[in-house]
C-alpha cells in the first residue's frame, strides 16, 4: 500500500502484502482513512493465512498492530466521531454437522465488532442507571464543544488490542462491506447459501444481498435496502448509490428504500468508442496483467517487453474483437504454460439465439424406410430435476425401435433434419406421432417435453454404464464412481457415489475428463481416513470407527483430459500413496489462476499464478502430466466398440489384490462377549 502525497506525487510504501488465498483476498484489499486524515486502518493477512487490523499513523510514520492473528479481521471504519473503529471478523464458531458423515462446517462467522479508541472510553454498551435531565441549550454546547474535539482523532495505542468489543444486537451472519455513518455504520448481508467460502463483494457482484444499518445508541439493526448488489456513500456519508443489476438508483444513507427509489435514468447516456485506441488499450492491459501476476517475474526467459512489441504491431489489421482476442492468446503462448486463457469482450450485437428441443434420443433410417427409427434412447433418472429424459418420462410409451413419424403434426420424412422440427420447442410440451412400424398408418400420439441440453443425462449414462461394467466385472465387490472436475459438482459426484459404496472391498475413482477446480485436497482428505476400530451394537452388525469409513485397494483412473487440479489430486494421491493410479499422462497444466481485473469491454485473460512445488524442491506437473503407475490405453477402435480397457484393467488389478493381499484388509470378527461375573 502507498501513499502518495497529493503535492508532487511523491510515494512511500506504508504495508506490504505478503500472502495471496487465491481468490479475492490478496495483497491488502481493505483501507480507510480517519474523520481526521491522519489515520489509516486497513487489513492485512498474515503467515497462518488470517487477516489482522492495523493502524498507520501519518504523524509518526509507525505502524500498529490492532487485532491479533487468532481470526479474520476485516472491513474496517472509523466512526464519524472519531471515537470508534468498526470491523468484520468471524469469531463465531458454531459447528454444522453434515448430514452423511461426521464431518462438521463452520457457517455464518462473521460478526460487527468495535474498538475503543479512547482508553477511558466506556462500553457504549453499559447504561447508565441514572437519569439526569440537563438544559437544552447546555447539551447543544456541549456538542459544539464535542465536535470541536473530534477534528484530529485521538487514538490510545497502549493496550488497544483489549478494548475490542462485540456489537451488541447484531448476530454472526454472513456480512460484507462494513461502512460507518452518523450513529452507527451500514452493512451487506448475505442470506442465500453459495458454495465458495471465498466470497466478495465488489462493483461486479451478481449475488443479492441486503443492506442494513445498525444503529448504536439503540444496539438494533433494520434492514434499509433488499435484494441489491453493492452500494457506495458519498463523501460526506450523507447519500448513497446502489447497484441491482443494471440499475442504480441514489437515496438518503440510513434511510429505508426499495429497489427503484432514484433510480439513475442512464438511458441518455452514450459513449463514443474508438476501436482501434479501444483495442490498443485492451491489449495493453492483457500484456500487463500477465507482467504483474504471472507466476515467474522472470516471465520464463522472455523479454516481456519484446514479446509485447512482437505482437502489438499487427493490433491495428484486427477486424474485431475475435481478431484482437486470437491475438493476445498468441502473445501470451509465447510463455509456453497452461491456464493463460483470453475470452469475452465486446462482439458486435447478432440475432437472438433460438433454442432446440432435445428427446435424449439416438435416430437412424433403415434402407427403404420413410420414417426415422428411435435407435436408442438416453435412460435419464425420474426423480431428478436436472437429468430427468423426456422419454422415460412416467406415461411415455415411446420405446426404442418405435418410429416418429410426425412434430406437432408436421411429418418428419426421411431425408429431413429431425431436430428442424423442434427448433424453438425446449422446455415446451409438443405431440409426438409415433408408431411401431415405419408407416403413419394407425400411428398413435403422446405429449412430451424436450429438454435444452442433453449433457446432464448423457453423462449420466456413461457414468451408470461404467458403474454396471464395474459391477458385473468385479462380482459386485468393487464400487466405481466418476468425478467430472473439481468443483461443486465433483464433490456432488463423490458425495453421492462414495457414502452408499464405502463398504466395498474395493474401489475405482475415475477422474479421467476431470476439468479440475480446487477441491482435490477435500476428497484426499477423506481418503486418507483410516479405520482404527470397529463397534458392536446390542443388535444388527458391526460399524466403523470413522463412521462410514472406506477399507481396501483403490485405483484412481487418469487420461490424457485429467487436468489441473484433477492432476494435484493425481499427485497428491501418489504421493501419500493412496492409491495405484493407473490411464495415461495427464494433460499437464498445473499453475494456477485467480479472478483479476477485467478489460475495459467486459472481457478478461487469466495470468498463471500459482505454481506447485513438491517436496524435493523442483517445479511439478506443469508442462508433463502426472504419470500413471500403470499404462493402460484406450484404443480409439475399442472405444467405438463400446469397449473401456482402463475399467477393465482397473477391475483386474484390484481383483488380483484382493486376491493376494486381501487379508491385510479383513475386518475382524466379533469377539466373545466378556465374562465379568468373576
Amino acid at each position: 500500500m502507498d501513499l502518495v502525497a497529493a503535492p508532487g506525487g511523491k510515494s512511500k510504501v506504508i504495508a506490504q502484502g505478503e500472502h495471496d488465498d487465491a481468490w479475492e483476498r490478496w495483497g491488502i484489499q481493505d483501507y480507510v482513512w480517519s474523520p481526521c486524515s491522519r489515520w489509516i486502518a486497513y487489513s492485512l493477512m498474515g503467515d497462518n493465512m488470517n487477516e489482522s487490523i492495523y493502524l498507520y499513523s501519518l504523524d509518526t510514520g509507525k505502524t500498529t498492530r490492532v487485532t491479533d492473528d487468532w481470526h479474520t479481521d476485516w472491513s474496517p471504519s472509523f466512526s464519524d466521531d472519531g471515537q470508534y473503529l468498526y470491523f468484520l471478523s468471524n469469531r463465531t464458531f458454531e459447528p454444522v454437522m453434515g448430514s452423511q458423515d461426521q464431518t462438521h462446517v463452520f457457517l455464518d462467522m462473521g460478526r460487527a465488532y468495535m474498538v475503543l479508541l479512547d482508553d477511558e472510553a466506556a462500553s457504549p454498551f453499559v447504561l447508565d442507571d441514572v437519569l439526569v435531565e440537563v438544559d437544552a441549550d447546555s447539551e447543544e454546547e456541549k456538542d459544539e464543544d464535542k465536535k470541536d474535539d473530534d477534528a484530529v482523532t485521538s487514538i490510545d495505542l497502549d493496550g488497544i488490542a483489549g478494548r475490542v468489543l462485540a456489537c451488541d444486537g447484531i448476530s454472526a451472519g454472513n456480512w460484507f462491506r462494513l461502512e460507518a455513518v452518523e450513529g452507527g455504520f451500514l452493512v451487506l448481508q448475505k442470506i442465500d447459501r453459495e458454495f465458495l467460502k471465498y466470497q466478495n463483494v465488489n462493483d461486479t457482484t451478481g449475488e443479492l444481498l441486503d443492506l442494513v444499518k445498525y444503529d448504536l445508541d439503540e444496539a438494533s439493526i433494520e434492514t434499509l435496502l433488499s435484494n441489491i448488489n453493492n452500494y457506495h456513500l458519498s463523501p460526506d456519508g450523507q447519500k448513497l448509490v446502489y447497484r441491482c443489476g443494471s440499475s442504480y438508483g441514489v437515496v438518503d444513507a440510513g434511510t429505508s428504500a426499495s429497489v427503484g427509489d432514484g433510480d439513475v435514468d442512464l438511458s441518455g447516456v452514450r459513449l463514443r468508442v474508438v476501436r482501434a485506441d479501444e483495442f490498443l488499450q485492451i491489449y495493453d492491459e492483457a500484456w500487463r496483467i500477465q507482467r504483474d501476476w504471472f507466476y515467474d517475474p522472470g516471465m520464463h526467459g522472455l523479454d516481456w517487453d519484446a514479446t509485447g512489441a512482437k505482437y502489438r504491431r499487427f493490433v491495428p489489421d484486427c477486424g474485431n474483437r475475435g481478431d484482437l482476442n486470437y491475438l493476445i492468446g498468441e502473445m501470451i503462448a509465447e510463455l509456453n504454460i497452461g491456464h493463460t486463457y483470453i475470452f469475452g469482450g465486446d462482439y458486435a450485437d447478432g440475432g437472438d439465439r433460438v433454442g432446440v428441443g432435445l428427446l435424449g434420443a439416438e435416430f437412424e433410417l433403415d434402407r427403404g424406410d420413410d420414417y426415422y427409427r428411435f435407435a436408442g434412447i438416453v435412460p435419464g433418472v425420474s426423480w431428478s430435476d436436472r437429468e430427468q429424459s423426456p422419454l422415460t418420462a412416467p406415461g411415455c410409451p415411446i420405446r426404442e425401435g418405435h418410429y416418429l413419424i410426425a412434430v406437432d403434426g408436421r411429418e418428419v420424412r426421411a431425408g429431413d433434419n429431425v431436430y428442424a422440427y423442434f427448433e424453438d420447442k425446449s422446455s415446451r410440451v409438443v405431440t409426438l406421432t409415433y408408431n411401431d412400424r415405419p408407416t403413419a398408418d394407425d400411428a398413435k400420439t403422446c405429449r412430451v417435453r424436450p429438454i435444452r441440453r442433453e449433457g446432464a443425462i448423457r453423462y449420466r449414462e456413461w457414468v451408470e454404464d461404467n458403474r454396471a461394467n464395474v459391477e458385473a466385472l468385479g462380482d459386485g465387490r468393487i464400487g466405481y464412481m466418476h468425478l467430472p472436475n473439481m468443483m461443486e459438482a465433483g464433490l456432488i459426484e463423490f458425495g453421492k457415489a462414495f457414502h452408499p459404496q464405502y463398504a466395498r472391498e474395493a474401489l475405482i475413482i475415475d477422474e479421467r475428463y476431470n476439468g479440475g477446480g480446487f477441491v482435490g485436497d477435500m476428497i484426499i482428505d477423506r481418503l486418507e481416513r483410516r479405520i482404527w476400530s470397529l463397534d458392536q451394537p446390542r443388535e444388527g452388525k458391526m460399524g466403523r470407527s470413522p463412521e462410514r469409513c472406506f477399507h481396501g485397494p483403490l485405483v484412481v483412473l487418469i487420461n490424457e483430459d485429467t487436468g489441473s487440479n484433477g492432476e494435484y489430486f493425481a499427485y497428491a494421491i501418489k504421493a501419500r500413496k493412496l492409491a495405484t493410479v493407473m490411464g495415461v499422462r495427464t494433460w499437464g497444466g498445473a499453475v494456477g489462476i485467480e479472478p483479476h481485473q477485467g478489460m475495459v469491454d467486459g472481457g478478461g485473460t487469466t495470468p498463471p499464478q500459482f505454481g506447485p512445488i513438491g517436496l524435493d524442491g523442483t517445479w511439478i506437473i506443469e508442462g508433463h502430466g502426472v504419470d500413471p503407475d500403470i499404462v493402460v490405453m484406450n484404443m480409439p477402435a475399442d472405444v467405438v466398440a463400446g469397449r473401456d480397457a482402463q475399467i477393465e484393467a482397473a477391475v483386474d488389478h484390484l481383483l488380483n489384490r484382493l486376491g493376494t493381499e486381501g487379508e491385510q484388509w479383513r475386518l475382524p470378527e466379533r469377539p466373545e462377549y466378556p465374562d465379568k461375573s468373576k
